[in-house]
């Protein structure tokens, strides 16, 4: 495959949801993007180190691209609650397919967090410490 062609194709969205689960009709999320999942089967919710470290893993795998893919919200919610707080530790953005109930489709939204990555200003730092 020749250069242009390969940046071609890493162009292509992909839509990433946290683990395979056959109850949910994914057909509006397909619109956004090729459907691919961070974790090759269902997680328990209560072993913590294990569902970090499987999507942690998961998104260093898939080669995640804040800039072009998306993350379905769409899942067992202390799950993605988990995927949440590991994809803010790992990126500034991040492009989120929420499902709306009354429309039955997945609308985009974005996710700034470089706060949470501790990219806070130096003012509040600096304000931050004079309060201590």
């Amino acid at each position: 495959m020749s250069e242009p062609e390969k940046k071609k194709e890493d162009m292509i969205p992909k839509v990433f949801l946290v683990e395979p689960n056959d109850r949910f009709v994914l057909t509006s999320a397909e619109t956004f993007g090729e459907i691919l999942y961070l974790t090759e089967s269902r997680l328990d919710p209560f072993n913590l180190p294990v569902v970090i470290d499987s999507i942690y893993d998961g998104f260093i795998a898939c080669e995640f691209n804040p800039k072009t893919d998306y993350v379905c919200m769409t899942g067992n919610t202390l799950v993605l609650a988990v995927m949440l707080a590991v994809a803010v530790s790992l990126y500034d953005n991040l492009r989120l397919l929420m499902f709306d109930a009354r429309t039955s489709k997945y609308r985009e939204r974005t996710m700034e967090s470089p706060r949470l990555k501790g990219k806070e200003n130096e003012q509040d730092d600096q304000e931050g410490a004079e309060a201590i």
